[in-house]
C-alpha cells in the first residue's frame, strides 16, 4: 500500500548548527528497538499472527496475477498444532529472505495500492507470539526451509536448513507457527471472523463457521446484514480494508444524518486499499479527517443504494397500504424506514392511533364532571394485540366494538387478520366517536384501502358456562397413562381397583408422586423404553391420593412402592443379553465421544510407528475406540439422564468402560496419573516415552510369568 506522505517546505532563518533524527545503528539499540516492534505494537498477539502472514500470502497471489488462486490456512488441531499460511505467489529468493525478510521496516510494496502491507514489520509478527517459526519458499526450481529463531542476543536470526531442486511451476511461501494447546480454539474463533470477507475465501483444513453470505445483501460499497429480530440488534458498522475487517467505532458519527437509515443495522463498508490509515499495528482504523470524510463518504453512498430500492417500492405499489407493506418487509434488511417515511408526512407505526388521547380542550371538558387521572382519559383499549412493527395481510381489519355482548360469543373467522378496538365508556368514549377518530388518522396517515368494521357484523353464540373445579379431585385412585402432559391431573386416569401384593403403586398429591423430588414423568417414560428394549413387560402404575385430612404411608400401603420396583427391574434388565450389550455400547461411545478423535486410523498409526505391538492391551484399547468412534448410533435420552446415572450407582454394576480402565490402571499405573479423556491424542516424543513404558511392563510381566 503506498504510504502517505506529506510534502512540506521548511523555512527557517538564524540557524547555526543542524542534525537530522534517524535510526541508530548501535547493535544494541537496534535491538532494543526490535523488541519493541516485537513485543510492544500488537495487543492481541494471536490476531496479529493471522492477520500479518494471511494478507501476506494474500498480496502475494495479487502481485502473482493468481487473484483468484485462494491461499491455503492449516489451523492447529491435536495432531498438528501449528498455524499455517500457504501462498502461491512468486515465492522469495535467498536474497530476499535474508536481505529484505530479516530487515525491520524493508518492504516491497510501498510502490502500489494492490498490496494491503508496506510497513515491513508484518513478516517479522510470529516473534510477538513464539521464539521460532519456518519458513519455505518455493521459488525458481528451488525449494528451500529456512528457521527463524531469537537467539541469545533477543535479535533473531535466518537460518537455512535445507534444500533442494523443485518444479519451476511451483512457487510460493509457507509460513508455519507452532500453537499452544490452550491458544488451538482462540486461532480458531478468530479466524472464523477475520476471514469472512476474504476473496477467494482460503482453504481451510476444517471446517469454519465463517459469515453466512446468504444474511447478506450486496451493495456496490458495502453490505447490510439481514436482521430476523431487530428487537435484540445493536447498530454495528464494520470497514473491509482489501480483505481485512475493521470494526469502525460511530460515536464520532452519532448525529450524522446519513446513519439514521441504519438506525437498527449490522452494516459494512467497503474501502479500496490505501482509502483509509490504520494505526502501526494495523489492529484498527487510525481516525484522520482522511478516514473520517471516507468512511461519511461510504455511508452516503450506501444510503443512496439501500434509499433507492425504498423509493422503487414507494412508486411502484398500487396504494399506499400496498406501499406501506412492501416497505414493512425492508426491517428484515436492518434499513430503519422511519426516516423515509416521514420525508412522506408519515409516521412509521401502523398501529399508531392506539396511542391516541384526548385533546387538551376534551380533558379539561371531561375533569369538570369526571373525577379520573388525567392518564386515564384513553380512546380505547385493542383487545387482540400487535406490535407496531408487524405486517399487514390483504384481510387485515380493524373491528370496532359496539355491542355490549360477551366478546368470547363472537365467532371469527380462523385465518382472519383482526384487531378489536374497544371505546373506554368511562371515558366517555363512544363507538361512533372512537370510529372518526381512526377514520381521520387512517385519512392522515394515507392508510388507503383499509378495512373497518363493527363487532356486531360478526356471528355470535351464547358463550358455555364454565364449570368450576375439576372432578378428579374427589377420587381417590387412579391409573398413570403416559399422556405427559404440563396439567398434572391429566397424566393420571380415574380408577377403582383391589390392591393386590403385585401392585407397583406412588402416592400422589395434587396428582404429584411423593417421594418422587423431580422429573417423575420423564422417570416413568424413560424405564418404560428400558423395558421395552429389554423385552419385559412394564406394569400399570397405580396412584393413591394423599391429603392433609387423609394421610397415607408407603408401609401401610399394599403393592410394591414404584422407587423399589425400578431397583429389581433394572437387576433384570442388565441380565439380558441385548440390553446389556446396549448399554455397553452407549457407555464406549460416551467415551469415545469426549476424545475428539476425528481420525482414528491416524492415531493407531502414530502408536504403532512409535513400537506399540498388535498383541498390547493398548492396541486393544485403541481398536475399541475406532469401532465405537465410527458407529454411529444415536444415544437415548433415559441413558444420558441423571436418573440412570442414580440407579447404576446405587446397584452392584461395573460399566464396560470402567472395567476397562481399571484394567489398564492395574497393569500401567502410570496411565492413572495422567489425563485419561486425553491421554491418546498425545503426539511424537511423548508417545515414543509411552510405548517404551507400556514394553517394558509387559517385558518385565512375561519374564515374571516364566519364572
Amino acid at each position: 500500500m503506498k504510504p502517505v506522505i506529506k510534502e512540506r517546505i521548511l523555512h527557517t532563518s538564524g540557524v547555526e548548527e543542524e542534525s537530522q533524527f534517524g535510526i541508530s545503528l548501535s547493535r544494541s539499540d537496534q535491538a532494543s528497538l526490535m523488541r519493541l516492534l516485537r513485543d510492544g505494537l500488537y495487543t492481541d498477539r494471536i490476531l496479529a499472527v493471522i492477520r500479518e502472514y494471511s494478507t501476506n500470502a494474500w498480496d502475494a497471489n495479487r502481485m502473482a496475477g493468481r487473484g483468484d488462486v485462494p491461499i491455503e490456512i492449516g489451523l492447529p488441531t491435536t495432531f498438528s498444532p501449528y498455524f499455517i499460511v500457504k501462498d502461491n505467489g512468486p515465492g522469495l529468493s535467498k536474497d530476499d529472505v535474508f536481505k529484505i525478510y530479516t530487515q525491520y521496516g524493508s518492504s516491497t510494496k510501498r510502490n502500489t495500492n494492490d498490496a494491503v502491507g508496506c510497513l515491513g514489520v508484518g513478516s517479522k509478527s510470529a516473534f510477538c507470539y513464539t521464539t521460532s517459526f519456518t519458513i519455505t519458499s518455493w521459488h525458481n526450481g528451488e525449494k528451500c526451509i529456512y528457521n527463524a529463531p531469537l537467539d541469545e542476543k533477543d535479535e533473531g536470526c535466518m537460518q537455512l536448513f535445507h534444500q533442494e531442486t523443485c518444479d519451476e511451476s511451483l512457487t510460493g511461501v509457507e509460513i508455519k507457527i507452532p500453537v499452544k494447546n490452550d491458544d488451538r480454539y482462540a486461532f480458531i474463533k478468530k479466524s472464523e471472523v477475520f476471514f469472512s470477507f476474504f476473496e477467494p475465501r482460503p482453504k481451510f483444513n476444517i471446517e469454519l463457521n465463517l459469515q453466512n453470505r446468504d444474511d447478506l445483501i450486496q451493495f456496490k460499497n458495502g453490505y447490510i446484514k439481514k436482521i430476523y429480530n431487530s428487537y435484540y440488534v445493536a447498530r454495528e458498522c464494520t470497514g473491509i480494508v482489501g480483505c481485512i475487517p475493521y470494526k469502525i467505532n460511530l460515536t464520532g458519527f452519532a448525529d450524522d444524518v446519513v446513519l439514521l437509515l441504519f438506525k437498527k443495522s449490522q452494516f459494512y463498508l467497503k474501502f479500496d486499499i490505501g482509502e483509509v490509515d490504520f494505526v502501526a499495528s494495523r489492529e484498527e482504523l487510525k481516525y484522520t479527517d482522511k478516514t473520517n470524510a471516507a468512511i461519511r463518504h461510504k455511508i452516503n453512498l450506501l444510503n443512496v443504494e439501500a434509499g433507492k430500492e425504498l423509493h422503487e417500492a414507494w412508486d411502484n405499489a398500487s396504494t399506499y397500504l400496498d406501499a406501506r407493506k412492501k416497505l414493512e418487509t425492508f426491517k428484515t434488511k436492518g434499513l430503519d424506514i422511519s426516516l423515509f417515511l416521514g420525508s412522506k408526512g408519515l409516521n412509521h407505526r401502523f398501529m399508531y392511533y392506539t396511542d391516541e388521547r384526548l385533546s387538551k380542550e376534551e380533558l379539561e371538558e371531561q375533569s369538570k364532571s369526571k373525577k379520573h387521572d388525567l392518564k386515564d382519559y384513553q380512546l380505547f383499549n385493542v383487545l387482540t394485540a400487535r406490535t407496531s412493527n408487524n405486517q399487514l395481510s390483504d384481510d387485515f381489519t380493524l373491528v370496532i366494538f359496539d355491542t355490549k355482548k360477551s366478546y368470547k360469543g363472537y365467532k371469527f373467522p380462523s385465518d382472519s387478520d383482526l384487531v378489536i378496538i374497544k371505546p373506554i365508556k368511562k371515558n366517555g368514549a363512544t363507538p361512533e366517536m372512537v370510529r372518526k377518530k381512526i377514520e381521520s388518522h387512517i385519512e392522515a396517515q394515507k392508510f388507503t384501502g383499509l378495512k373497518i368494521k363493527n363487532i356486531s357484523e360478526f356471528s355470535w353464540e351464547k358463550p358455555a358456562r364454565v364449570t368450576q373445579g375439576n372432578k378428579k379431585y374427589s377420587c381417590n385412585e387412579f391409573v398413570y397413562n403416559f399422556s405427559n402432559s404440563e396439567k398434572e391431573s391429566d397424566n393420571w386416569t380415574k380408577a377403582s381397583f383391589d390392591a393386590s401384593k403385585n401392585d407397583v403403586f406412588l402416592l400422589i398429591t395434587r396428582f404429584k408422586p411423593l417421594h418422587v423430588l423431580e422429573g417423575y414423568k420423564r422417570l416413568i417414560h424413560n424405564d418404560r423404553e428400558v423395558a421395552r428394549l429389554a423385552g419385559i413387560e412394564f406394569p400399570e402404575i397405580k396412584g393413591y391420593k394423599v391429603t392433609a385430612g387423609k394421610p397415607r404411608k408407603i408401609s401401610d400401603t399394599t403393592g410394591i412402592h414404584y422407587l423399589e420396583w425400578r431397583k429389581e427391574f433394572y437387576k433384570k434388565a442388565l441380565k439380558v443379553k441385548a440390553f446389556y450389550d446396549k448399554v455397553e455400547s452407549f457407555e464406549w461411545m460416551r467415551y469415545t465421544s469426549r476424545l475428539w478423535i476425528s481420525n482414528a486410523d491416524a492415531v493407531i498409526k502414530c502408536w504403532t510407528d512409535a513400537g506399540l505391538s498388535k498383541d498390547s492391551i493398548i492396541y486393544e484399547h485403541l481398536q475399541k475406540i475406532k469401532k465405537y468412534n465410527s458407529l454411529k448410533i444415536h444415544i437415548p435420552s433415559w441413558y444420558d439422564s441423571r436418573q440412570w446415572a442414580k440407579t447404576i450407582s446405587s446397584m452392584d454394576y461395573e460399566c464396560a468402560f470402567s472395567s476397562w480402565r481399571k484394567k489398564l490402571y492395574e497393569k500401567y499405573p502410570l496411565i492413572e496419573v495422567s489425563r485419561f479423556d486425553t491421554f491418546f491424542q498425545q503426539e511424537g516424543k511423548y508417545v515414543k516415552l509411552w510405548v517404551d513404558y507400556f514394553n517394558f511392563i509387559d517385558k518385565q510381566n512375561k519374564n515374571e510369568g516364566e519364572t
